[in-house]
């Protein structure tokens, strides 16, 4: 587990670099408002943070407590892969706001989250929060649908 998790935080460091650098092209902020860049940037700095920490955190483990990581896993993996292929082609069918709920408890019943009131509260209000930020406070079109 110790070496697969070093090369994660390597990989998405790399990767959070490459968001740092590509986002330094797109527009400044307008109106006072923040521009498209920025929260790719916000969030690539977190990651970057995440990833020094857990590097760092890696570090002073114990090299001999290594685990099978993906042994008994993959199967909720391959089917967290087909749920969020499944949202994204079903987004332009179905509203965001009704698909994303449900994608949200899948996913989280794959995980072994068995719970209704919890399931219930994180899909619902992760969906409201996000329509909230986006929707309302940015003004970001999110996918009506052209079904419902």
């Amino acid at each position: 587990m110790r070496k697969v998790s070093i090369w994660i935080s390597i990989v998405m460091i790399a990767i959070s670099c490459y968001v740092l650098f590509a986002t330094m092209s797109f527009p400044g902020e307008s109106s006072g408002a923040p521009g498209p860049g920025f929260f790719p940037r916000i969030l690539a700095v977190i990651i970057i943070g995440l990833s020094i920490g857990n590097l760092v955190s890696e570090n002073g483990r114990n090299r001999d407590s290594d685990e099978p990581v993906f042994r008994n896993n993959f199967g909720k993996v391959v089917i967290c892969a087909v749920i969020l292929f499944a949202y994204l082609l079903l987004m332009n069918l179905i509203s965001y706001v009704y698909i994303t709920p449900i994608a949200i408890a899948a996913m989280m019943l794959d995980f072994d989250c068995r719970k209704p009131l919890p399931i219930i509260l994180t899909s619902i209000g992760t969906t409201v929060f996000i329509y909230l930020i986006f929707g309302v406070v940015l003004g970001v079109r999110l996918p009506m649908g052209s079904i419902i």
